[in-house]
């Protein structure tokens, strides 16, 4: 019964999270390209049209990102809807669209010059 109950309850959250990134259950959020920006950060595209920069060096604390402290290690990944590693390591693509930046950055409009007459 514990299990019915959580698989309509995880259903019932996954249809809200594709409501809110205004996808539908059919078109699932995805990574569509991946750019490696050096460091631990990374420029994704996703299926919505969003860009974003991410930082994910904040995951590296826990277990299964540890060993991608290894920035060679770290640029081996694969996209397949989202991003992965060959130790088995992977990010839900709504948490990099959540936690990432804009991208490009917008510049704030530069003021106008003021003329002395």
């Amino acid at each position: 019964m514990v299990s019915i109950l959580f698989r309509i309850f995880a259903a019932k959250s996954s249809i809200v999270a594709y409501k809110y990134y205004g996808l539908n259950i059919i078109n699932m959020l995805k990574v569509t390209d991946v750019e490696y920006m050096g460091d631990y950060s990374l420029v994704c595209w996703f299926n919505n049209g969003e860009k974003k920069y991410v930082d994910l060096e904040p995951l590296l604390k826990y277990p299964m990102f540890e060993e991608l402290r290894d920035k060679e290690l770290f640029k081996q990944f694969g996209l397949d809807g989202t991003l992965f590693w060959a130790n088995g390591a992977d990010i839900a693509p709504e948490y990099l669209l959540e936690n990432g930046r804009e991208w490009p950055p917008t510049m704030a409009a530069e003021p106008s010059p003021t003329w002395i007459v």
